[in-house]
């Protein structure tokens, strides 16, 4: 009696091939899925730190419209002579990186009636609690206000816009800490337009208004360009 004989076939080497490849591009498909989907989280993320920064500078704003004094976002509030005395303040613009729980960079820009914008870098004091000179005292004050409405819990760069004749906010840029070509360990806060100046634009007739039309753009700037930012508001939720 003879036993019948069985024949196995195996994949030849070109299936094979065939099936690596294919594997190959659906890890290459994957792969592009999840950064997509990494950045958009990182956009968002930087998004909803605009929206608190805003939401805590209008609380900040409002006590000041209470009080009717809106020196606290005034160059001149630097200085024990101020130069522009009787001048009111039209617009202002703060710059500060805040790490570990407490303010590292601080800059002030400011507007006048029939001037152009004066700008101060505010120095860190040596010692926050006893600030000597008027710039410390200001470093201090601001570095107060923004810990209690916004919390020490925020990290990162903020650009912050105010219309100080309204007492309102205008809007809010947030960019991660040590992101891009800013020097997170320099003295003074980073310019708002550092790596960002095509993204925003002027809205209505006032250039202190930055932003850009919508999230989709931020999307599209931190997958172009690798860097990322969160705005609030947007052009279109103002629009």
């Amino acid at each position: 009696m003879c036993k019948s004989e069985r024949s196995v076939k195996g994949f030849t080497l070109v299936e094979m091939l065939v099936v690596i490849a294919i594997i190959v591009v659906l890890m290459g498909i994957m792969s592009l899925a999840i950064q997509g989907f990494q950045r958009n989280a990182r956009v968002e993320t930087n998004n909803a730190k605009a929206q608190m920064v805003y939401t805590a500078f209008q609380d900040i704003v409002t006590k000041c419209e209470i009080k009717q004094d809106c020196s606290l976002f005034d160059v001149d509030s630097t200085v024990s002579t101020p130069a522009h005395a009787g001048d009111p303040l039209i617009k202002s613009k703060l710059l500060f990186c805040m790490h570990g729980g407490q303010l590292t960079a601080l800059k002030l820009y400011s507007q006048y009636d029939g001037s152009g914008w004066f700008d101060v870098d505010v120095p860190v004091p040596a010692d926050r609690t006893n600030p000597v000179s008027e710039s410390e005292k200001t470093f201090v004050n601001i570095e107060k206000s923004i810990i209690e409405n916004l919390g020490s819990d925020f990290d990162g760069y903020a650009w912050v816009y105010v219309d100080c004749e309204n007492y309102l906010v205008d809007s809010v840029i947030c960019k991660e800490y040590g992101d891009g070509s800013l020097n997170v360990n320099s003295s003074t806060a980073p310019e708002p337009d550092d790596g960002l100046t095509t993204a925003f634009e002027v809205v209505g007739d006032e250039d202190y208004y930055k932003t850009i039309n919508n999230i989709g753009e931020s999307k599209n700037f931190a997958k172009i360009d690798g860097v990322y930012f969160g705005v609030y508001p947007y052009h279109d939720d103002v629009t």
